[in-house]
């Protein structure tokens, strides 16, 4: 089975798995106290992850450990990168579990003292979890390099795996600390599935003895200074997601559940179409840009503009669309209310109207990757966080806009990530080779009223079949059934444009479904 379409069909469990850890806390427990402070908690460990845990991602490591392949020292070189980091994750994870309790009252200080307590206790749980994952990651770049790509697909599944195992059996035992214990242990099976490929290469022969003495300040530093930028961009972004907690919790009980939830799925959808599509074009763009073919260069970026515009556009609609029924279909049963999938429902629509924005400023940074500019990524990162803060705070303090209460959370992170794609645009632009614009107004327009006519009318006669039903599997039934309505009305009405491009992007998409669905089909040789 070709690697690439493995990785992409476990993403896909792991996904569902995440889907059904979510199903089953929401299910559970509803929007309340319990999944706030559990979602509250998780911010933290979040946090360091993409913080402290980043410096030794696979995008720094795999050069590095490739360098060291067939060097005499390389045992010695990754027994010291590991004991290093080790004892560095300790002192950093250690210092943050101490500090819990007077970061708690700190940020959630206008909270119940059983709120803050609980976030403490959930924190230093999940932080444990954030150590063997940061852990995993060292490893992780190990099998990446060996192209043990099975592993390095099964891990994230076990990851979410271990969760659901926390949520059905831990949790009648403990409660939410079951569920953080599970969080504990799929961080562990992360870590565990990887280890097989790094023993067998033989780079733990001898550690036992070597362990004490491996520390190498010098090798910290120079992998520290090596990812200390990307790292940077990180942070900005984990403050985001921070901050969307933080002021969540300002509004009633129930609001950090419900945006928590919200932003969870558009990140799903923004996955799909950013990061991965963004992510296969990156050594092309390196490529380009190394061979100084400046006019190749630019020819992949603004292909890649277009076709990022239309998708996110059919995107963006079919969220808005069906963000109701996705809510309801997912998360719709137990303690968790109709108001509440309402409210998530709300959140998501807003959020998802960032999704062009997200997958933009994705592209504009890989692009700022490929020329060796780690700059623009922090900066772009950077003020979208202070956009989101300083939006939110202003919403918050505006007694006429209060009174929409959560939902102006998705509104100022979708500003703030407007704002933060003008700027980049606008600093891609001065330095660009090439002065032509990626797209045009005449181009956005056809697509973006072209394909949003579509959606209100497909929401039209989705409401006429729905008129006076209720039930999850009817909901699906119809729902899928004007999804296909949709697609169908989306591409006569594009191909009704005599654009050239519109007409390459279309056939584009028809040959990307029809490889992804022949693929997916069994060969019978």
């Amino acid at each position: 089975m070709n690697s690439a379409l493995f990785l992409a069909i476990s993403s896909l469990f792991s996904q569902i798995l995440g889907f059904i850890r979510d199903k089953l806390l929401a299910h559970i427990y509803g929007a309340g106290f319990f999944l706030d402070s559990y979602y509250a908690a998780f911010r933290v460990p979040e946090f360091m992850y993409l913080s402290v845990g980043s410096f030794v991602s696979s995008a720094i490591l795999v050069p590095l450990f490739s360098k060291k392949l067939y060097d005499e020292d390389r045992v010695i070189w990754f027994q010291k990168l590991c004991t290093t980091f080790i004892i560095f994750f300790i002192i950093i994870y250690g210092i943050v579990i101490l500090l819990l309790p007077y970061l708690s009252s700190v940020f959630y200080g206008h909270k119940d003292f059983l709120f803050q307590q609980s976030v403490t206790i959930y924190g230093s749980i999940l932080l444990v979890s954030t150590f063997f994952l940061s852990l995993s990651s060292i490893i992780s770049s190990v099998a990446q390099q060996r192209r043990k790509f099975i592993v390095v697909g099964i891990a994230p599944i076990l990851y979410n795996l271990g969760t659901v195992i926390g949520i059905v059996f831990l949790r009648p035992l403990w409660g939410i600390s079951g569920v953080c214990i599970g969080v504990v242990l799929g961080s562990v099976l992360h870590l565990a599935i990887q280890m097989p490929v790094v023993i067998r290469e033989g780079l733990f022969v001898g550690y036992g003895s070597f362990i004490l003495k491996a520390f190498s300040f010098k090798l910290l530093s120079k992998t520290l200074g090596k990812s200390f930028l990307r790292t940077l961009s990180l942070v900005f972004s984990a403050i985001s997601f921070f901050l969307i907690t933080y002021f969540a919790s300002h509004y009633q009980i129930g609001a950090i559940t419900v945006i928590s939830l919200a932003f969870t799925l558009q990140t799903v959808f923004h996955t799909i179409i950013g990061v991965s599509y963004t992510t296969t074009i990156f050594p092309a763009l390196s490529d380009a840009y190394v061979n100084k073919n400046h006019i190749l260069f630019d020819f992949i970026l603004t292909r890649a503009f277009k076709r990022i515009f239309l998708i996110s556009m059919i995107l963006m609609a079919l969220i808005i669309l069906f963000r109701f029924e996705i809510v309801y279909i997912l998360f719709g049963s137990g303690k968790f209310t109709m108001a509440n999938v309402v409210l998530t429902a709300g959140a998501l629509g807003i959020f998802t109207i960032s999704l062009y924005a997200q997958n933009a400023i994705l592209l504009i940074s890989r692009a700022a990757y490929a020329k060796g500019d780690y700059v623009l990524p922090l900066v772009t990162n950077m003020i979208s966080a202070v956009g989101l803060f300083v939006m939110a705070l202003l919403f918050e303090q505006n007694k006429y806009l209060y009174s929409y209460g959560v939902l102006l959370i998705p509104l100022a992170y979708t500003i703030g990530q407007y704002i933060a794609l003008g700027v980049s645009f606008s600093i891609h632009q001065r330095k660009r080779e090439i002065k032509s614009p990626h797209l045009g107004f005449v181009y956005m327009f056809k697509i973006t009223s072209s394909v949003f006519v579509v959606a209100i009318v497909c929401r039209f006669i989705l409401e006429m079949f729905l008129f006076g039903k209720t039930g999850i599997i009817i909901h699906l039934v119809y729902s899928l059934f004007v999804f296909f309505i949709f697609c169908l009305f989306s591409y006569v009405v594009l191909g009704l444009f005599k654009d050239e491009h519109i007409q390459n992007d279309r056939q584009s998409i028809k040959n990307f479904i029809k490889k992804s669905f022949l693929a997916l089909l069994p060969r019978f040789r």
